[in-house]
């Protein structure tokens, strides 16, 4: 089709040699297309997420080179093609529901850019505050290239152009509070090319910026290099983070910029780098380059002795890393502590989930310094408890457990009063990359200074609370683009746009749109069709898990972690909690000055001395003549043994525990079809149990049996009871009474023909 469109609307309208280019030069270009040629062709996972880690257009060769073309034939017989085309495809990508196309609509968009308006910009946002911080990869994948696109049109704008839209700034400081790495990478590369462009020491860009501020953003802001430390936590991010706020440490303090911490913060963040240079055979120049900025400025926060700690490491004058090492702590100290005392000891300890091993290292050589100097007693310290050394815990279980073990040493005195959390933090400390994502899940609104850390490093505490705060931050920037009409015209959220599964990759398929371009509203609300499709395949997922079961493995004994466990691994926390737990907690209650963290571990239950599913004869026996048994560690025995509720008739013919369904799934019958008493009830023994009827005894791990009967149960729900002959009779009673049905639209004829496919 472009081909004909070129010889249709632009070679049968001009002369040889007439045009730039020229006919030939035109009919070259339509060769290279037919003959398929490398220049003009690309795959279709090119560039489309994949490249990460270039900071280019991300787009490929080929659409870079066919579009820069396109525009110049076109332009011969329509000169307003560029701007006209940069609004279509900047419309398809903000408003096509199919992913691929939306994303390529962006890449199209980068090749040819011309114009940006308010409209547009606004547009771009719109789709960003519904993307931004999720938890799919394809989602993921869209908001890259929207991140992607705004770091282009910031590069393209002369700073004069670049001032009218004060948005692009709150917007870049809205998606550097992202959950995600590679979108803060991205974000990060936005804010460096904003400060090549816009000087934030002058006061009329200050003042500019300032009176753009977003009315509705979500919390305090309190400078760009806030938003910057958690970057250097990363293995992939801290060059960047570092070169980042190397550039912000030389600026005025502001409200934009931060404050005079972060100066303290920078310092302590290159401080690995310092230490790790003594080892090098020749000085990096870059680190030489840092230490002199750093130098200079702290001469203009008049600390003489910090200066001449940096100025001699610059000019290579300590021969040794603890000299250097010991000056420059001890001039950080006289200059900023006790104010910055707690918040740069957090800063520290958070640069030890970074990847790097000399990271790790050299920041714990910092700790055992600056650690003996400060108070660790005080309130506000001794009140985080575990969570505050929580990722020297986590490197007990690595090869830099003798560091992380002399770095406790210095901090084993500090004591305060137990929280609820101290447990959900020693917990948190186990998990890492390996940790499942519902584990995540499971931690990710609990109240934390760190967060649980991914691969290279990179964590994010409450990360529900972030991710949320990061989309209402955007679409508060969002509303700054609205003119007064179009704000009274769309007071409400901005629309959600749904992506659609791409069924098929594009490719030389006559019929690939019928999947991937139908649109809902033709397809319409009531989607019978795709009920009876979700229906079936949910029938197959139970009807495949039971055939595919195996013997029951051994759950955790924890109730809380049975939920995301998998039985046949044996992770971290499982260990944790099975084994490790009960042996500190024994060793703890010997000592003590560390009862902050005694709390943890008062709500923990020892494994039962047998199995529950063995009936003991002496459990039948009269209180009075049963001895009480020993009391486990964890609490005091009781001075007499409780007594037990009257037995009813038919505990003694009753099967074990292990054979009978948990009172969570009562049906209020027992196995003989008898409803249950309301002595049973009452007493808690609805299943006849040993045990009284407790919560703990209704969130224990689901055993095989149980989860058979579950499955059993959704199969009936679902259709899926029976023999095939059943099923499809079922089928058809449900097909005639929603035909019959006034409330529910006629069910397409291709839908009954074919019940398990969506498409005709």
């Amino acid at each position: 089709m472009l081909v004909h469109l070129i010889h249709e609307l632009v070679i049968s309208k001009i002369e040889d040699g007439s045009t730039t280019p020229d006919k030939r030069s035109i009919e070259d270009f339509i060769e290279s297309i037919r003959r398929h040629n490398t220049k003009v062709v690309w795959g279709y996972e090119d560039n489309n997420g994949k490249n990460d880690e270039a900071y280019g257009s991300r787009v490929p060769d080929g659409m870079t080179y066919v579009a820069a073309e396109v525009v110049k034939v076109f332009s011969i017989a329509y000169p307003g093609i560029r701007e006209e085309w940069g609004r279509v495809t900047l419309h398809w990508a903000t408003s096509c529901p199919v992913r691929h196309l939306a994303c390529r609509s962006f890449q199209l968009f980068r090749c040819i850019l011309s114009s940006l308006d308010q409209h547009m910009f606004s547009d771009m946002l719109a789709r960003l505050s519904n993307t931004i911080s999720d938890d799919e990869s394809d989602i993921q994948t869209f908001s890259m290239e929207i991140l992607t696109t705004l770091r282009t049109i910031i590069e393209a704008l002369q700073p004069n152009d670049l001032i009218q839209y004060p948005q692009l700034f709150w917007t870049t400081c809205a998606c550097l509070d992202t959950i995600h790495e590679r979108e803060f990478m991205e974000s990060l590369a936005m804010l460096d090319k904003l400060l090549d462009k816009l000087d934030l020491s002058d006061p009329a860009t200050l003042k500019t910026l300032e009176e753009s501020y977003p009315e509705k953003w979500d919390g305090p802001f309190e400078g760009i290099a806030s938003l910057i430390y958690k970057g250097v936590r990363s293995s992939v991010c801290l060059d960047r983070s570092l070169r980042i706020l190397e550039r912000l440490v030389t600026l005025p303090s502001s409200g934009l910029v931060g404050d005079e911490s972060r100066f303290v913060y920078t310092i302590l963040a290159n401080f690995p780098r310092f230490l790790q240079s003594f080892e090098q055979e020749t000085k990096d120049p870059t680190i030489i380059a840092t230490a002199e900025v750093l130098a200079s400025v702290s001469e203009d926060y008049d600390c003489a002795n910090l200066a001449r700690a940096l100025n001699g490491f610059a000019n290579q004058r300590y021969r040794a890393d603890k000299d250097f090492l010991a000056q420059t702590a001890s001039a950080l100290r006289s200059s900023f502590f006790p104010e910055l005392e707690y918040r740069s000891l957090i800063f520290l300890l958070s640069l030890l989930t970074n990847k790097l091993p000399w990271v790790k290292i050299k920041t714990m050589q910092l700790l055992c310094v600056i650690i003996p100097e400060i108070d660790m007693r005080k309130p506000e310290i001794a009140a985080k408890g575990p969570d505050l050394i929580s990722p020297l815990l986590r490197l007990l279980q690595t090869e830099f457990c003798p560091q992380a073990l002399q770095v406790l040493d210095y901090v084993m005195n500090m004591t305060g009063a137990p929280t609820p959390l101290d447990r959900h933090h020693l917990r948190m400390s186990m998990a890492g990359s390996h940790s499942s994502r519902a584990f995540r899940k499971e931690y990710e609104k609990t109240q934390s200074l760190y967060g649980i850390p991914e691969e290279t490093g990179w964590s994010i505490p409450v990360p529900a609370y972030h991710s949320a705060s990061t989309r209402n931050n955007v679409h508060a920037v969002f509303y700054t683009c609205m003119t007064t009409e179009s704000t009274e015209a769309s007071e409400e959220a901005t629309p959600k746009i749904e992506f659609r599964q791409e069924e098929f990759p594009y490719g030389p398929f006559p019929d690939y749109r019928t999947a991937t371009m139908t649109s809902e509203e033709v397809r319409g609300d009531g989607h019978i069709g795709e009920l009876v499709m979700k229906l079936d395949s949910l029938d197959d997922f139970f009807e495949d898990d039971d055939d595919d079961a195996e013997e029951p493995s051994e759950l955790p004994t924890n109730p809380g972690l049975s939920r995301f466990a998998n039985a046949s691994v044996d992770v971290r926390e499982n260990v944790y909690d099975q084994q490790t737990l009960p042996i500190l907690h024994k060793s703890l209650t010997r000592n003590a000055s560390v009862t902050s963290f005694q709390s943890g571990f008062a709500d923990i239950k020892l494994p039962p001395s047998r199995d529950p599913g063995v009936m003991t004869p002496t459990a039948f026996t009269a209180p009075s003549a049963v001895p009480a048994p020993p009391a486990p560690a964890l609490a005091p025995a009781p001075s007499r043994p409780l007594p037990r509720p009257g037995l009813h008739s038919r505990s003694v013919t009753s099967p074990s525990v292990n054979q009978r369904t948990p009172p969570g799934f009562s049906s209020g019958v027992d196995d003989n079809g008898e409803p249950f008493s309301d002595d049973d009830l009452v007493s808690g023994r609805s299943n006849t149990n040993e045990k009284p009827f407790f919560l703990e005894n209704m969130i224990r791990p689901l055993t095989q049996d149980t989860r058979s009967r579950i499955r059993s149960g959704m199969r009936r729900l679902t259709g899926g009871g029976g023999d095939a002959k059943e099923r499809e009779r079922t089928r058809e009673a449900i097909r005639a009474a929603l035909q019959k049905s006034p409330q529910v639209p006629k069910v397409p004829d291709i839908y009954l023909q074919n019940p398990k496919s969506a498409d005709p």
